[in-house]
């Protein structure tokens, strides 16, 4: 008869089914196969790598962070969040060229609420000449997608595609 070992007391049931002329035989209810299977923890958003932003219009941002991406996303929402509380504070419209995130540019000049903002992560990779390439193809991707669906890739393409400085 094959039983889980639990503790002690599957000994014991073990010595009392001896006198009924039964053999016993454990098995671990924990599996060194079922530890090591176990998923990472962390989200994903906690890794470095390339995401995209997209409102719920369809415009889409690709980005790239050495740093936890969820950093990164709430930088972009402070942004919005810093444009709404300038325009609180003018009468007129506060001028959004000081707003570092593109996103929140877009939603700010749009008047859309930053809420409709869906990020995903599309790779995750370490900081370097990699992230940078990787970025670049996305964000092409990203542009040949637009134009057949009609929406606006919300990135700086030339200092994507051509700032030396990130080669």
């Amino acid at each position: 008869m094959r039983l889980p070992y639990l503790s002690r007391s599957t000994e014991l049931l073990e010595h009392e089914l001896k006198h009924y002329d039964y053999r016993v035989g454990f098995y671990p209810v924990t599996r060194v196969l079922d530890l090591s299977a176990l998923k990472d923890r962390n989200s994903p958003f906690e890794k470095s790598g390339i995401y995209s932003l997209q409102c719920s219009y369809g415009d889409s941002y690709i980005g790239q962070c050495g740093r936890a991406i969820s950093k990164r996303l709430k930088e972009h929402k402070r942004d919005f969040v810093r444009s709404l509380e300038e325009k609180g504070k003018k009468k007129e419209t506060p001028r959004t060229t000081n707003v570092e995130s593109a996103m929140a540019r877009h939603c700010f000049e749009k008047d859309h609420s930053y809420d409709d903002v869906h990020p995903k992560l599309l790779k995750t990779c370490e900081k370097g000449v990699r992230m940078n390439r990787l970025e670049e193809l996305y964000t092409l991707k990203a542009v040949i997608d637009g134009k057949n669906t009609g929406f606006n890739v919300l990135n700086d393409l030339e200092a994507v595609f051509f700032d030396n400085f990130i080669r």
